[in-house]
């Protein structure tokens, strides 16, 4: 290689005919040209061709590669962006073909330093957010939100990963500007996940593990992956208790039956994991009347499930039988019955009632329930009274349907047991527990 000028570096011939060959055309001159001072030093690459022909051919080639080359005459291209000389000199000359002034530059401001903070060992999962980046920075602010600002070699990087992150049901915002390579990951739970699959945050300035740990003990810094835990039927069973309960707030459960409590209890952890920020609270027995529990879900998981009770009408008939009879096991458990009735005086042979009561505002999701029965081969009548909306089952084909679908923890008639925290008589259990033996357990 030769030198052109003071401030510029020509490539040699075998470098020049090895980039002609590359880009399909016959390059008349590569060479570098060196700007800067020597603590911020900046390279150029221009290639001049023999035709304007050629000149085109080579741009859209470069362009096609994700190069960003520009025309300085009609028959000379220019690279000057940073990603682009980085991906040029990596793609079609290599580091080891560069001359020593060129590559001192090079070194100084174009090689790729180990990136700060980022874990060695990273799931594959995560491994497309790693991919290219450049730099990470690790922000506090207003002295107590910890964000994280990925920057990436190029912007077509950048907005690839924030489609990805986004994917993953991220909120980040991509820094403005056509050529922006920042991405500002900034929501706590976000932070979080980043932090335990990618950032190695004891190498993590002492500012921002403050931050941090500070942040991490709030019930929102939980991540919920929404898609997969309305998949659950132990989501729509927990949605189900909530709405029967309907006298507390659309993401907490009261009930006097520890078997319930503990039940939702369980549940919830199931779904949300052992980690799930929950308050426990207990009224004091009012007179005639036992212990009540409250059991509250907080933070992001009890926004998720905030979200469902107050719109579940809307997926009444959209959700999958399995999951729909979940969701009455969990209403019927909450405030339902089952007891019986003799058609008259004369005919004493027990009929099978069950009952399950909805306040006289859920009389959109009453309805939706009352239709899906009907659909699920369970005829139900819908009953207005002064302070509830009553869903009752009366028919024997309706009793074996609904208790062949609908397991509960409590007023079972498989399990006579499973009565003793409610109020129905011991001589009425057994007779509930005979029509069961005899028209479903028999099926």
């Amino acid at each position: 290689m030769g030198r052109r000028g003071k401030g510029s570096v020509d490539c040699g011939y075998h470098v020049v005919k090895a980039v002609s060959a590359r880009l399909g055309v016959r390059l008349k001159r590569l060479y570098f040209r060196l700007k800067g001072s020597q603590r911020y030093p900046s390279l150029e690459v221009v290639m001049s061709l023999y035709d304007e022909y050629s000149a085109l051919k080579a741009h859209t080639a470069l362009t096609n590669a994700g190069i960003h080359v520009s025309f300085e005459k009609r028959k000379t291209l220019r690279i000057h962006r940073l990603y682009a000389i980085r991906k040029f000199v990596e793609d079609y000359l290599g580091q080891n073909n560069l001359p020593p002034r060129v590559l001192e530059y090079y070194e100084a401001r174009y090689v790729k330093k180990p990136v700060p903070y980022v874990k060695h060992d990273v799931r594959d999962e995560y491994r497309p957010v790693i991919d290219g980046l450049v730099n990470v920075y690790l922000k506090v602010v207003a002295g107590k939100y910890p964000n994280i600002i990925l920057t990436y070699g190029y912007p077509e990087k950048a907005r690839e990963v924030r489609d990805y992150l986004q994917s993953m049901g991220m909120r980040v915002n991509l820094a403005r500007g056509k050529r922006a390579r920042s991405i500002t990951v900034y929501r706590l739970r976000d932070v979080r996940e980043l932090v335990e699959e990618i950032i190695n945050l004891e190498e993590a300035p002492e500012k921002f593990k403050k931050a941090y740990r500070e942040a991490v003990r709030s019930p929102f810094s939980i991540r919920v992956d929404e898609e997969k835990v309305v998949r659950m039927p132990e989501f729509w069973r927990v949605l189900g208790l909530i709405l029967g309960d309907n006298d507390t707030r659309p993401n907490s459960f009261s009930n006097t039956s520890t078997t319930l409590v503990s039940l939702f209890i369980d549940l919830v952890e199931k779904i949300f994991g052992e980690d799930v920020p929950i308050h426990r609270g207990k009224r004091p027995p009012e007179r005639g009347r036992k212990e009540c529990w409250r059991i509250t879900v907080k933070g992001t998981p009890g926004r998720v499930l905030a979200k469902y009770s107050l719109s579940a009408h809307e997926y009444v008939d959209k959700i999958e039988p399995s999951l729909f009879w979940q969701l009455i096991t969990g209403l019927y458990e909450a405030d339902g019955s089952v007891t019986f009735r003799y058609p008259s005086e004369d005919y004493r042979v027990p009929y099978p009632d069950i009952s399950i009561r909805l306040s006289q505002d859920q009389v959109e999701l009453a309805s939706a329930i009352k239709r899906r029965l009907d659909k699920e081969g369970v005829p139900a009548n819908l009953n207005p009274h002064t302070s509830t909306l009553e869903i009752r089952i009366t028919s024997l084909d309706g009793f074996k349907v609904f208790f062949t679908k609908v397991n509960p923890a409590i007023k079972n008639p498989a399990d006579p047991e499973s009565f003793r925290e409610t109020k129905t008589k011991p001589e009425n259990v057994k007779i509930i527990h005979e029509l069961y033996k005899k028209h479903v357990k028999g099926l």
